[in-house]
């Protein structure tokens, strides 16, 4: 079975010099990002698919997890703790092979 895991990188851009602030290991509402033509492929081989978006921090909450799921908290609770200096956020959403039947 494959399944897909989602990773949140917080990055700031001050002075012209890029830093990464805080990664998390969330998930985003990927039908959403989809919808919205947000996900690009990233894939380095054929094998697994790897797919990212680049989302404005203030963007970043139309793409939550919806209400009622439990794994929505983990994001939204994330963003709140950031500091003011993040400009962008990149979402990576990796596939891996869990070893379980389909």
């Amino acid at each position: 079975m494959t399944a897909f895991d989602g990773h949140l990188v917080a990055i700031a851009w001050e002075d012209g010099l890029y830093r990464v602030e805080s990664p998390i290991d969330a998930d985003l509402d990927d039908r959403a990002l989809e919808a919205d033509g947000r996900l690009q492929d990233v894939s380095a081989d054929h094998f697994y698919i790897d797919e990212a978006a680049i989302l404005a921090k203030v963007d970043l909450p139309k793409y939550f997890l919806p209400d009622g799921d439990e794994r929505r908290s983990e994001a939204v609770n994330w963003h709140q703790g950031l500091s003011k200096d993040v400009s962008f956020v990149l979402y990576h959403r990796a596939q891996w092979e869990s070893g379980f039947g389909d």
